[in-house]
């Protein structure tokens, strides 16, 4: 693997990412080198990316002033719980992404596109705030803020136009039309170093 550069503009923060080769098997993000400049707007420069860049970048925007709405976050955690509390980290991640295209095509806040009748059957208002799906929740939260400001490649697991899943007991399928649609196959890179 070469060296790889990725530069990300999120509001007043550029960030580069510099992620070195690694030997087999290894999954481990190099440290982020975080620049305090004014950058015109909407500057995307990117070399190339890599898994590595990606994670690396993951782990900088955690320490970034990047803000999540807790309460969108627990409400996704909340329909997770449901949903996919079972499912591996990036079956979970794709549903919390199912939840943001959609208030993305509909323009709804994340409470009404979980609490639609009929929609997130795996929502309850007395579902648990696990830790772990809370998490995962946050994580999609702050890489779908920096894509809502012109970011790319910020780890989305789910493309834009799947608004729709069902699940078979075991795991969710995602769709891109509410009736045969084309079935998502996870062919997205995986920040989640984990199985689909």
């Amino acid at each position: 693997m070469s060296i790889s550069l990725m530069r990300i503009t999120a509001g007043a923060v550029s960030l580069l990412f510099a992620a070195s080769s690694l030997g087999a098997g290894e999954r481990a993000a190099e440290t982020a080198v975080v620049e305090d400049v004014q950058p015109p707007a909407a500057v995307h420069d990117i070399e190339s990316v890599t898994f590595d860049a990606l994670a690396c970048a993951v782990a900088t925007l955690e320490r970034s002033e990047t803000e999540v709405s807790e309460h969108d976050a627990q409400l996704i955690a909340k329909t997770l719980y449901g949903e996919c509390r079972s499912c591996t980290k990036v079956q979970q991640a794709a549903v919390a992404w199912c939840i943001l295209n959609r208030t993305d095509y509909y323009g709804m806040s994340v409470e009404a596109v979980v609490t639609s009748p009929g929609q997130f059957a795996g929502y309850s208002e007395s579902n648990p705030v696990d830790d772990a799906l809370y998490e995962i929740a946050a994580d999609v939260l702050r890489r779908h803020a920096l894509e809502s400001e012109g970011a790319v490649e910020v780890g989305r697991v789910l493309p834009r136009d799947y608004l729709w899943f069902s699940g078979d007991g075991y795991e969710n399928h995602f769709r891109n039309a509410y009736i045969d649609g084309e079935r998502w196959d996870w062919s997205l890179p995986n920040p989640y170093y984990e199985a689909a």
